[in-house]
């Protein structure tokens, strides 16, 4: 899956938003600040925009900044699960949001792990998935890794334990460059059989796999 290419189709749409969002409160306040930080006319900075393409982009939504990645990935699997199954975008936050816990999944956050990404139904099972897209290396790529490695720990304890329940399964589906061949040893050796990590690529080799 090029993540770049998809990345890069969301600038492009962010960017003609910009005129239809133009009028609205946000783009307003937007205009404004950026008028009075750099002392020009908001209606100078309004006629640049519709003016000027590269202009206009300084203004769009960066859609790394709107969970790009996760957004990409969420929409490739509902495209691989097609009528065959049913794609939830779980809360990060709030009552609703869910956690792998060693007592199961749970809505309190009992064992200090980041909220389930997607929860899946299909082929009778309850797929949750913990999803990171990390490239680079840094203190912000290995807390990551670390969030990764803390689902994996937690449902490894879980499912050995029994605590989960029959029809579920655990996912880390894990892209970027980050994930280098020892990265993803690791993770695999973590998971002592009990989490299946994938790429997204790989989401449709794993659901065929299911039974």
């Amino acid at each position: 899956m090029n993540f770049d290419e998809k990345i890069k189709e969301m600038y492009e749409v962010n960017t003609r938003n910009v005129l239809d969002e133009l009028k609205t409160k946000q783009m307003q306040e937007k205009i404004h600040n950026f008028a009075k930080m750099h002392g020009l006319h908001p209606k100078y900075v309004e006629q640049l925009i519709l003016d000027d393409y590269l202009y206009r982009i300084n203004f769009a939504k960066d859609p790394k900044k709107q969970t790009a990645h996760e957004k990409i990935v969420a929409e490739h699997i509902k495209s691989v699960l097609g009528e065959t199954g049913v794609f939830k975008k779980l809360p990060s936050g709030g009552k609703s949001a869910k956690y792998v816990t060693s007592n199961g999944v749970r809505h309190e956050n009992l064992n200090g792990t980041k909220s389930i990404d997607f929860e899946i139904h299909t082929k009778g099972l309850v797929i949750f998935a913990t999803c990171k897209y990390t490239k680079g290396n840094g203190g912000a790529q290995d807390n990551q890794y670390n969030d990764v490695k803390k689902f994996i720990k937690v449902c490894a304890e879980m499912v050995s334990s029994r605590k989960h329940k029959a029809n579920e399964r655990f996912i880390a589906i894990v892209d970027g460059s980050y994930y280098t061949k020892e990265k993803l040893s690791e993770l695999t050796s973590l998971a002592l059989g009990t989490v299946d990590i994938i790429s997204a690529s790989d989401f449709k080799s794993y659901l065929d796999s299911l039974s």
